[in-house]
This record gives structure tokens, C-alpha cells and sequence, in this order.
């Protein structure tokens, strides 16, 4: 090799040095300037969120990493069942599919229950149980709480429940310890009603029509996945390979999700708001831009050691100031 090859080589290397270096010092300036401005600026929070530079490094960052997160669990749906001793609560992976009523516009199926009426049965009774139609699912302060009283005021649903039981993302958990009967007794009321009113004008193959339907907005379904390594299927996980909707998904493959969004930025600030009465911090538009910068700050670090998506379901990131802000 002569010495202007190896001179071409060199410089080659030292281009590929001093680019690396570009996006990282492009980072941490674009990082310092978001820190040590005084006031908080919504464009200038924006416009850095949207940075080509953060975009190239952090992809670059997934793509390094990527190579060496081993066991990621490829692969999605619920797996076989009962290979493992789990928690019964949580592996119903053997529940279903039900053999939902032709003639019910709502899911409606005959089951032996255990629980009923709020109270726990001796022995197994068999009844007429009802999953939801519609979930309303997505991000907190996106408006759903409005959309779920619009629809109870719609003529063909019934809603006499509570809109959040939570089932699927803390109370079929220990502590809480629901079963899957007990989560159908929560439509209790709506199911009654839904199979004494059939519709005066509709039949099917002889037999009466049942129109009206039923619905649930656990609304954090969608995203609140903190005890997923306790899920059966997820065990020794870097990330989660089952998740709540899949759950959803095994019970009614035919479930109509309502998902509602907001733009990000308001959302934020609006939860931010919400959570400082229950968590007793005094609100301010700083406070605010420091939980916000503390939340980026972290995932960034995150996303150096492991996958995007490994960081965005550690738990253990979430700000109870931002919550789901990443």
C-alpha cells in the first residue's frame, strides 16, 4: 500500500470520526440550550423534539443496541398455555373463545360463573354473561370521559357501570386478585337489560334480536403495561412480548376500540395539571418544563444501553409529573 492510499484511508477514518462527533456534540449543545433557557417556550420545545440530529443519533442508538439485546422475545399473540405454573388470574389464555349469541348485536355467551350479583358463588352457576361491544381506549386527557357520557345518552347502548374498571391493567393483579367472572359481573346490570330488550322490528332465523350494547373505557389499557413481566409468556424478557390489548384481542377478536388522541404537547400539560391533586406538587409553567426536560433526559440515557422499545415500557422512567410524555 502507498502512501497515498494509505493517506486516502486516513482521511476516510478521520471523516467518519469527526461526523461521529458532530451528532453527538449537536445533542449535547441542542440538550444545554433546552436546559439553560429561562423561560419555557412551547416552539422551541417542539422544534427540538423535532431535530434531525436527536432523530439520526437515536436511531442510531436503536440500530447499536439492537445487536446486542439477546432474548428480546420475537414474536406477538398469547403463545400455548399451561406449559408453566403462573397465576391462574393472569393466564386465562384457556378462557375462550366464547360462543357468542347470533341472534346479539353484543357479545353475549352462556358461562358457568363462580361470581355474581357482587357476591361469590358456592357453586357454579350458569348464566347469560356479556363482554363489552366498544373500549374506549388511548391517552389520559384526550376527551374521553366526554365521548363515554355522549354514549350514554345514545339509544342503543346501555351503560349502568362505572367507565374504568381497570381489569386488564391492575386488578386482575395480586392485591386486587379479580377474576375473569368477577370483570363480567361489572356488566351485571347492562346484561340484564340488554337480554330483556329485544328489537320490535328486527329477527333473526326465527329468533328475537337483541340491538342494544354495552362498553368500557379502561382508558390506560393502551399504554399501562408496568406489571407486564408478570404476564404468562413474558418471562425472561427484555420487553414485553404480550401485552393488554392482546388480552382484549383473545376474549373478542370482533371488539370495536374507540382510540382518542390528542396533540401531545397539550396533553401533557393537561395530565400535568390533573395529577397535582392527587400527588400534592405546586404547579408551575417551570416545574412543568423541568419534569418535561428530567423525562427526555432519561429515555435518551435509556435508549444508549438498550431498545427503544425496551425503554418505553420501563416503568420505572415514568415521571408521576408526565406521565406517558415519551
Amino acid at each position: 500500500m502507498n502512501r497515498i492510499q494509505r493517506g486516502i484511508i486516513l482521511s476516510c477514518l478521520y471523516g467518519i470520526f469527526v461526523l461521529c462527533m458532530f451528532l453527538n456534540l449537536n445533542v449535547d449543545f441542542l440538550n444545554n440550550d433546552i436546559h439553560t433557557n429561562g423561560a419555557f417556550k412551547r416552539t422551541q420545545l417542539l422544534q427540538s423534539a423535532k431535530s434531525t440530529n436527536i432523530s439520526i443519533t437515536t436511531n442510531r442508538m436503536y440500530n447499536h443496541n439492537s445487536l446486542f439485546s439477546k432474548q428480546i422475545c420475537p414474536g406477538i399473540g398469547l403463545g400455548p398455555a399451561g406449559q408453566t405454573k403462573v397465576n391462574k388470574l393472569l393466564d386465562f389464555r384457556k378462557t375462550g373463545p366464547f360462543r357468542f349469541f347470533k341472534n346479539y348485536k353484543n357479545p353475549c355467551f352462556y358461562r358457568n360463573v363462580t361470581y355474581l350479583g357482587g357476591k361469590e358463588l358456592k357453586t357454579p352457576t350458569l348464566t347469560i354473561r356479556c363482554l363489552p361491544y366498544f373500549f374506549i381506549v388511548g391517552m389520559p386527557k384526550s376527551g374521553t370521559t366526554d365521548v363515554w357520557h355522549g354514549l350514554e345518552q345514545h339509544p342503543g347502548v346501555v351503560i349502568r357501570h362505572g367507565k374504568e374498571p381497570m381489569y386488564f391493567t391492575r386488578r386482575r393483579y395480586p392485591r386486587a386478585n379479580w377474576s375473569l367472572d368477577q370483570y363480567l359481573d361489572h356488566f351485571d346490570v347492562a346484561t340484564d337489560i340488554i337480554k330483556s330488550t329485544p328489537s320490535p322490528d328486527k329477527w333473526t332465523d326465527d329468533d328475537l334480536y337483541y340491538f342494544l350494547v354495552t362498553g368500557e373505557g379502561t382508558v390506560d389499557v393502551s399504554h399501562d403495561n408496568n406489571r407486564w413481566q408478570e404476564i404468562p409468556g413474558n418471562k425472561d424478557c427484555n420487553e414485553p412480548r404480550i401485552l393488554n390489548t392482546h388480552y382484549l384481542y383473545h376474549l373478542n377478536p370482533d371488539m370495536r376500540l374507540i382510540f382518542m388522541m390528542r396533540d401531545p404537547v397539550d396533553r401533557v400539560y393537561s395530565d400535568y395539571l390533573y395529577e397535582s391533586q392527587f400527588f400534592g406538587y405546586n404547579k408551575t409553567v417551570e416545574d412543568f418544563h423541568l419534569a418535561v426536560l428530567e423525562s427526555m433526559t432519561k429515555h435518551m440515557l435509556c435508549r444508549k444501553h438498550y431498545t427503544e422499545r425496551s425503554c418505553a415500557y420501563n416503568s420505572s422512567l415514568e415521571s408521576f409529573k408526565v406521565q406517558n410524555c415519551n
